[in-house]
């Protein structure tokens, strides 16, 4: 029933964790038996092997698994987490379901039960992870990650506006993954790495004409000449184009489009939705779930693994 995935267990009682440790095992499952929660937090916020769910128990000795929850929320996406209350906690284990927790048991429950819970929340999980967030799990990121579902069913012309570095490409993609369009062409044309940016648009064989009924993911279009941006207009606006664009920038779009030219009409006739996505200093509890997704890529050349983020680092 659960090969092949990993659960934690934060559970201080030796007789309730030795007996869910040896039932999940015999299930398939690899455990991680945690007892408190000094030592669960760093186990779940950067695990060296990703953890697919977590059975807490609400009363642990140094806290209660709602601080261990609100606080791992706090740098990171935490697991699916699954409950263990008495019948006083009930309530607590409510609130917490509505701060995200996936689900609870009561004690005493059928082990049956827990397992069906547990087996019901990986599922969901699994499903989960097909779009998986790409930003962060600040505020701000969710915001953007609703923005981009939004834009991905609607079907407009996209504007991505953002500094250097703050994923404008890998937004780009992600609406065109979740749209109607996802099984045509995503075609992204750099301008400024483009030596010659005009013909790689508009010379037949281009990216105009390349993409179909695909995305064009247009990056810094400030740095086109008028007349290639005048030629993109029509090409878009006159039938000749029978796909979606996207196009992304920093400061220095918003000071052309400012200055009014063809950039300012390009984006003036196409009537964008727009995206802004915040620097990643105004919203740090990102850095620490960004980092952590680069151990995996980062092990691959070092002998000895990464395996968390040290507290005075988070800080």
């Amino acid at each position: 029933m659960l090969k092949g995935f990993r659960i934690a267990v934060v559970e201080d009682d030796e007789f309730m964790g030795s007996s869910l440790t040896q039932r999940l095992e015999l299930e398939g499952a690899e455990v991680v038996w945690l007892r408190q929660i000094a030592r669960a937090i760093g186990a779940l916020r950067t695990p060296p092997r990703p953890i697919d769910a977590v059975i807490c128990d609400i009363k642990l000795p140094d806290g209660t698994g709602e601080e261990l929850y609100r606080r791992l929320c706090e740098t990171t996406t935490p697991p699916p987490f699954l409950f263990v209350t008495g019948h006083g906690g009930i309530e607590q284990a409510v609130r917490l379901m509505r701060a995200g927790a996936a689900d609870y048991v009561t004690k005493p429950f059928d082990i049956a039960v827990l397992l069906e819970r547990l087996s019901a929340l990986l599922a969901g999980a699994e499903r989960e992870d097909e779009f998986p967030t790409v930003l962060g799990i600040s505020p701000a990121a969710r915001q953007v990650e609703t923005l981009l579902a939004e834009a991905a069913q609607r079907d407009v012309p996209v504007l991505i506006l953002g500094g250097p570095g703050t994923a404008k490409g890998v937004v780009a993609r992600r609406i065109h993954e979740l749209s109607d369009r996802r099984a045509a062409p995503f075609v992204s044309v750099n301008v400024a790495r483009e030596a010659q940016p005009d013909a790689a648009l508009l010379a037949p064989g281009g990216a105009l004409e390349r993409v179909g009924e695909g995305t064009l993911h247009l990056h810094a279009p400030e740095r086109l000449e008028e007349a290639t941006l005048a030629g993109v207009l029509e090409r878009v606006q006159g039938g000749r184009f029978a796909g979606r664009l996207i196009a992304a920038g920093g400061p220095a779009l918003t000071v052309r489009r400012a200055g009014g030219g063809a950039l300012a009409e390009l984006l003036f006739r196409l009537q964008p939705l727009e995206i802004a996505i915040p620097p990643l200093g105004e919203r740090t509890e990102d850095a620490v779930w960004l980092m952590a997704r680069l151990f995996p890529a980062l092990n691959q050349r070092r002998r000895q693994p990464l395996e968390r983020i040290g507290a005075l680092a988070e800080e």
